[in-house]
């Protein structure tokens, strides 16, 4: 399956384990969905985590995130 471009075979537990996830130095990185500077072994956020649920409930595809503005 492909989120945003990116091959994801399973739902990462880490952040560091996300594809989208961009190695920094050392144990620290960068998530460029959120904007948000995050360690390697940072639990997935639960925002995150509600995004690799419903995509993989609806199977193999391929897939865009969105950021919603008011």
């Amino acid at each position: 399956m492909k989120i945003n471009g990116l091959v994801f075979r399973e739902i990462p537990v880490f952040c560091g384990h996300c594809p989208a996830y961009i190695k920094g130095d050392e144990h620290n990185g960068w998530c460029p969905w959120f904007a948000l500077h995050k360690h390697h072994w940072d639990k997935v956020p639960a925002r995150c985590q509600k995004l690799f649920d419903k995509a993989f409930a609806m199977g193999d595809g391929d897939y865009v995130i969105t950021l919603k503005t008011d």
